[in-house]
């Protein structure tokens, strides 16, 4: 039904109906159109073939003395012919019912008519198939194409007429003017034409128009026979259910109130229960014969508890009001429930009729709606949500219909489409406020949903406004479903993140920036390593220099000071003071434990001022390292591979020591390479930092990392092997890619960083692993021989 109504309601519309005439009559008109492009393409065959016969009928042969040959209107009547026909017919058969089409049809016609002519010798009677063009031409009932035709007949004569009157008019010296006559015989059958044909037209949309209201018509038909059989078998429906119930036994009725899922109760005219059953007794925790011939006033006397003695007292007063007055009372009432619940109820009480059909008492129907007044306050907590959501949410919610128009939407639409009030967009559509664009993609994303019925989730787009702004949005938009589960339109939101994609172009000007500026500098990843390694180094010192401060400061060097100031006061009894005094017997052996102890402290100081003196010299070697690299950036030079491992190591030796990671070293015998040692060391220092951090993440005790260097087939390979974390399968692809990374803190330049500095020394850096907990190996491979020299930068 609901599709029948929908139908009517199309046509109900306004205009629809005309629209509908409309379109009838365009389909009508261009199905003449093409049935008459179809109709051309045997005629123009047939003409061609005419007008050879009519050639080779004519004059087939050409005399010259005793000689002859085909005379030329047989080649003009091939090729010529064969020329004015093969377009129309490519046109009638690939592209029937185009403007184009009968357009050149028209042209191609009077051509022939003007070669079949010329062929005869201008004889009048072949200037009757100018005047049958015609006709069959008006079967397109287009009065354009007849003012082509008619245009092309005209110059034809005239230009034949002047220069050529033989072929056209069959004399040498006509008159000049006997074009115009031609020309207004074909005007006179064009006006009768052009008449016919907007007679034909008018024709043809009064019947459009009819069909048009006779569809309407038969739909607001079928809408009513619809809901006249549906009235009917309501009407049906409903008085079999009375046939059955007149046929139930009261046994079946007492069955159906016991089966009832509600209290039902009846009572006689003076108000006394008749009739209980058993769900009402439980609402009351009772038995019937506790309600049987008794009244609720009866009631009220023996009722303890005080929150149902107003409802006891409501009832006897709606059974009074219903014996008076006949109608039927609808309430809802509240009983309390176990543990200070309340339990909700919907009561209809009701007259009852006697066989005499007087009032012969009251009944009642008690359900319980405590569910469905939960639900209610649900839903209408969640109606309260979505409308705070729909008028708070700076994000644009929306909802549309099948064809894309809005439905609902939240405040933020109103805003962005500067409209006062959101109930303005409803019937709305994107192309009413945005650009072609945007609107054309949205609405093709749109009814894609609503055909797969697939989300479409975070995707950007770009917003172009008619007033040249453009914006950017993130949408996501998700099929629009009934309680059927059927897609009835789409709803989505979208958050405006124009300010971000402003801070990402901006982001990626400065990224770009830092990207060429670290790329100049080519010795990123190497400073890097020697900064942490500097850093570990420096760490030391510190430990060093903390623990020489504090064993200076604790030093017991002090009390000495103590000693000489009781000595100095003991200086003149010095001999009593040290064989008398408890002090002085003491002081020798405290002085011999102070010198163990001081000696012990200077011992200590001494190691750790060592140590000191071995971190910093470190330092300056490892700065010194950094700086015999910078200065060779950019120089190819002869370099053993081993040693430019060895060099990576050495920048990364704080790190591995700190982290407990073995180190092992896989080295064949290898001829020099020619190569930049700070590309290559950038390369290195940073797989073997990364190798340590794999390591490290993994957990594992036996922590280890193997470097191995290999030479095959004009290449040299260099591979860092760790036992780490290993590598998902899917991040094999990405891992080289700029910006990705797996480490919070890292920044996903390095590898990728690498894998150019690889590319340019005419190498490349890969990497395979077995997965997670697998480990990963990375191998940079190199060529074996320069492709040339470069000079310094």
């Amino acid at each position: 039904m609901e599709t029948v109504n929908a139908k009517v309601n199309v046509h109900d519309a306004p205009g629809a109906e005309a629209a509908r005439a409309e379109e009838l009559y365009q389909e009508a008109e261009n199905l003449v159109h093409r049935r008459t492009d179809r109709l051309f393409i045997p005629l123009m065959v047939l003409q061609w073939l005419a007008g050879i016969g009519a050639a080779l009928w004519i004059s087939p042969r050409a005399w010259s003395g005793a000689t002859s040959e085909i005379h030329w209107h047989v080649w003009a009547a091939i090729f010529l012919g064969g020329a004015i026909a093969g377009l129309p017919i490519w046109l009638a058969w690939k592209n029937p019912g185009q403007v184009l089409t009968r357009q050149v049809i028209a042209v191609a016609q009077m051509f022939f008519s003007s070669l079949l002519i010329h062929l005869t010798g201008g004889r009048i009677e072949t200037h009757f198939h100018i005047f049958g063009s015609l006709a069959i031409l008006a079967f397109y009932r287009d009065w354009r194409v007849l003012a082509t035709a008619t245009v092309i007949v005209a110059w034809d004569h005239f230009l034949r007429g002047m220069f050529w009157p033989q072929s056209i008019f069959g004399v040498v010296t006509p008159s000049h003017w006997r074009w115009l006559e031609h020309a207004g015989w074909v005007l006179f059958e064009d006006t009768f034409l052009v008449i016919s044909i907007k007679q034909s037209l008018r024709e043809m949309r009064g019947l459009a128009q009819r069909q048009a209201s006779l569809e309407t018509l038969n739909a607001n038909i079928e809408n009513k026979v619809i809901e006249r059989t549906r009235e009917l078998t309501r009407e049906i429906a409903d008085r079999r259910k009375a046939e059955t119930a007149l046929l139930e036994s009261q046994a079946l009725y007492h069955s159906l109130v016991e089966q009832m899922p509600g209290g039902v109760f009846r009572k006689d005219l003076e108000g006394r229960f008749v009739l209980v059953n058993s769900w009402f007794c439980n609402l009351r925790d009772a038995t019937p014969a506790q309600f049987i011939g008794r009244t609720a006033q009866d009631l009220i006397a023996t009722e303890k508890n005080p929150h149902v003695l107003p409802l006891l007292q409501a009832g006897t007063n709606h059974h009074a009001e219903i014996v008076r007055t006949g109608r039927t009372v609808e309430v809802e009432e509240q009983y309390p429930g176990a543990e200070n619940s309340i339990r909700a109820f919907h009561v209809i009480k009701s007259p009852v009729f006697g066989a005499d059909g007087k009032i012969a008492g009251s009944q009642g129907f008690v359900l319980d709606i405590t569910e469905r007044k939960k639900a209610e306050a649900a839903l209408s907590y969640e109606r309260d949500l979505l409308r705070a959501l729909m008028d708070t949410s700076a994000e644009r919610i929306y909802f549309k219909d099948l064809d894309s128009r809005f439905i609902r939407c939240s405040k933020a639409m109103a805003v962005i489409f500067n409209v006062p009030d959101v109930s303005e967009l409803t019937g709305k559509t994107d192309s009413d406020f945005y650009g072609g664009i945007h609107a054309a993609d949205a609405l093709r994303d749109e009814q894609e949903i609503i055909r797969t019925g697939v989300p479409l989730v975070g995707k950007t787009e770009r917003e172009e406004w008619p007033d040249g702004r453009v914006t950017w949005a993130l949408s996501s938009k998700m099929p629009y479903r009934n309680v059927a589960g059927e897609i009835i339109g789409t709803f989505g939101i979208s958050k405006d993140i124009t300010p971000i994609k402003e801070a990402e172009e901006k982001l990626s000007q400065v990224h770009k920036q830092l990207l060429e500026t670290s790329r100049q500098a080519g010795m990123a990843e190497v400073a890097t390593s020697v900064l942490h390694n500097v850093g570990n180094v420096l760490n030391s010192v510190n430990v060093s220099s903390s623990l020489i401060s504090e064993k200076v400061k604790n030093s017991r060097v002090a009390n000495l000071a103590k000693v000489v100031g009781l000595l100095q006061a003991n200086e003149k009894n010095i001999g009593s003071f040290f064989n008398d005094d408890p002090r002085g017997k003491q002081l020798p052996g405290y002085l011999a434990g102070l010198t163990a102890h001081l000696a012990q402290e200077q011992e200590e100081i001494l190691r750790e001022a060592g140590s000191l003196v071995n971190n910093v010299t470190h330092i300056k070697e490892i700065v010194a390292m950094q700086q015999d690299y910078a200065k060779s950036s950019g120089i190819l030079e002869s370099l053993q591979v081993k040693e430019l491992v060895e060099d990576a190591l050495r920048m990364n030796t704080g790190a591995m020591t700190r982290h407990n990671v073995k180190v092992v070293r896989d080295f064949a015998d290898l001829p020099p390479i020619l190569t930049e040692k700070h590309k290559v060391l950038q390369i290195l220092v940073n797989l073997i930092r990364n190798a340590k951090y794999a390591c490290d993440e993994s957990g594992k005790d036996d922590k280890w990392i193997s470097l191995q260097v290999r030479n095959g087939d004009d290449r040299i390979k260099i591979s860092v092997i760790d036992n780490g974390v290993g590598i998902p399968a899917e991040n094999l692809t990405r891992i080289f890619n700029h910006g990705f990374t797996t480490r919070k803190e890292g920044h996903g330049f390095g590898l990728h960083s690498g894998a150019i500095a690889a590319k340019e020394l005419g190498g490349t850096l890969a990497v395979f692993s077995e997965g997670i907990g697998h480990g990963a190996t990375f191998t940079l491979e190199l060529p074996a021989k320069s492709n040339g020299t470069k000079a310094t930068a």
